[in-house]
């Protein structure tokens, strides 16, 4: 029987008291007839969206448009952590998010996805395989964020966001399993977020639910703590 044998590292203390959180931040490229990707756009233009709108105790660390495959979407994560390892060390009392952000093209509102899968299936058609050998294919691993509340306060708001069980089985699940699996061990929160196309869901409409997402991860996260 494969299980999940991963070497967990140890983690910063959970009793420390987090004044501010730091998304560190992933979107990709162009693909196939998709000329602009939302994801891109998103990844790019946060910083200014902060600038305009700051929200106290946010912060930008990794920022990354990474290309639909494999061996750089793997390189965006193990990257982004190298720099997360660091930084808990320098700055303990910022909690490290990691976001992944990817278009969804048939959706019209904005996902929230709660759960990666050990399933790689797009470049081996039929067959379908896992992503890590260690680890039964299929087997699902799942946000360490409390997203039921937090998901639950933005429709109080009326925003267009809902909880998702379906990352897909392209390079949105890969890299967010790969998050999660790298992730897990060191309690760092990882959340996938997937976006509409704009001719759908406006940029200005997605930026503005993706702000108060900010808000609410940070005031719900550092709350924890």
């Amino acid at each position: 029987m494969i299980t999940d044998s991963r070497k967990t590292e140890p983690a910063p203390s959970e009793q420390n008291v987090y004044s501010s959180v730091e998304f560190n931040v992933t979107g990709f490229d162009s693909f196939g007839d998709l000329k602009v990707n939302p994801s891109t756009v998103i990844v790019k233009e946060l910083e200014g969206m902060l600038a305009e709108r700051p929200i106290e105790g946010v912060s930008l660390g990794f920022m990354r448009v990474v290309k639909v495959e494999t061996g750089d979407a793997t390189k965006g994560v193990n990257d982004m952590l190298e720099e997360i390892k660091e930084k808990q060390r320098l700055k303990p009392d910022v909690k490290q998010i990691v976001l992944h952000f990817g278009v969804a093209h048939p959706r019209k509102l904005i996902t929230f996805e709660i759960k990666g899968y050990n399933k790689e299936n797009f470049s081996r058609k039929p067959a379908e395989l896992p992503i890590f050998q260690d680890v039964a294919c299929g087997h699902a691993l799942e946000c360490i964020m409390p997203y039921g509340d937090i998901i639950n306060k933005l429709k109080g708001l009326k925003l267009a966001i809902e909880l998702s069980t379906d990352p897909g089985y392209y390079l949105c699940n890969y890299i967010y399993y790969v998050s999660l699996y790298k992730t897990l061990p060191l309690r760092i929160p990882s959340v996938f977020i997937h976006i509409p196309l704009f001719s759908t869901m406006s940029k200005e409409d997605q930026f503005h639910v993706i702000h108060e997402l900010f808000k609410e991860i940070k005031d719900t996260y550092c709350s924890l703590n």
